[in-house]
């Protein structure tokens, strides 16, 4: 991928990232008012489960497609059937599990939001190799489009239903409808995965996926595990306030950090065999993240207070504290990511593992 490419990927992504922020933004405080941190809580809950699930069902053959750049059918195939029944094989022990869930955290209708919800985890198997093929062939035109036609459209749709009084139904509804516009979206492909498993293509790109698994596994149960203590040993309606917080500071890693994960793990990937090229790119990237996240963490630190009771209003008054706190927590989230997409990049997935 020539410099070009690199800067109109970055260009179209960070574009899109903009625009999509801040619709999300828009929209979910439009949707913040209509329904109480207590809902919010309970999709808490539930959204653990789908990410932890999805770390799963990905298991990093994703990014060894996109590691390994030149692609065969029998390669897309074989990443799609296994993500395909191993995303089965999820929803239904979450799906016969869901209500012992909802007993352990004493939530009665958490069994069927639980049920309804969990459909995602099947709904984004079916585009996982779908979008390592687009980034792939650099067709970030089309990632941006699917990105912001979902969120804004999903978005639009939970307003809706939070206006007529739904409550949690509204916010289960606009998840499953973001991830079934992605799949409508995403899936529309020259290049079209089918059905069918060879074992030599999942060895090879499974030897490269393990560590990256490993990684994302440990990482992603460190993190939700957060939430499951905070609903379980507290409420609800405390996850809620911590949920949305965290959805706050996030908004810079969601923002610039799509763009970075969506051009830069391709981008090194296909200058793996140039040492020269490849530091030089790395360097690049890390001192204009640097540049770029640092003084906007700052920022939203700063403005918190003001912010959260203007946009939110005084219901919302004690996420104030926690965003101020997960800001300075997350200040260099942005650079570190850009490590472990080098590391990656070049086939030392061991040292990534290591890393995290």
């Amino acid at each position: 991928m020539n410099k070009k490419n690199i800067a109109s990927g970055f260009f179209i992504t960070g574009f899109e990232r903009i625009f999509t922020q801040g619709a999300q933004i828009l929209l979910s405080i439009i949707i913040a008012r209509l329904v109480s941190p207590s809902d919010y809580g309970i999709l808490g809950i539930i959204m653990v489960l789908v990410h932890i699930s999805t770390v799963f069902i990905d298991n990093g053959l994703g990014s060894a497609l996109i590691y390994k750049h030149n692609l065969n059918q029998n390669d897309i195939n074989t990443v799609f059937t296994f993500n395909v029944c191993l995303s089965s094989l999820f929803y239904i022990i979450i799906f016969f599990t869901a209500p012992f869930i909802s007993s352990f955290f004493e939530i009665p209708s958490l069994n069927i939001y639980l049920k309804v919800c969990s459909i995602i985890i099947f709904i984004d198997s079916l585009y996982i190799v779908s979008t390592a093929i687009l980034k792939v062939q650099g067709k970030y035109t089309k990632l941006a489009i699917a990105n912001f036609s979902s969120t804004t459209i999903s978005g639009i749709v939970g307003i809706f239903f939070a206006y007529i009084g739904l409550g949690i139904w509204a916010l289960v509804i606009q998840s499953i409808t973001k991830s079934c516009i992605n799949l409508l979206i995403l899936t529309t492909n020259s290049v079209k995965p089918k059905f069918g498993f060879k074992i030599s293509s999942f060895k090879a790109l499974f030897s490269y996926s393990i560590n990256i698994f490993t990684a994302s596994s440990i990482t992603k149960i460190v993190e939700e595990f957060t939430t499951f203590f905070i609903g379980k040993v507290y409420n609800a309606y405390d996850l809620g306030i911590y949920s949305r917080s965290s959805q706050f500071a996030m908004i810079p890693n969601t923002g610039i950090g799509s763009a970075v994960n969506v051009v830069i793990f391709p981008t090194l990937s296909g200058l793996k065999n140039n040492l020269e090229a490849f530091s030089h790119t790395f360097k690049e990237f890390i001192i204009k993240l640097a540049i770029i996240s640092i003084p906007i963490y700052f920022t939203l630190s700063l403005i918190a207070k003001p912010m959260i009771m203007t946009v939110l209003t005084e219901k919302w008054q004690e996420t104030i504290i926690y965003l101020q706190i997960l800001c300075f927590g997350r200040i260099l989230c942005l650079i570190s990511t850009v490590t472990i997409q080098a590391l990656n990049a070049c086939g030392r997935t061991d040292l990534s593992m290591k890393q995290q």
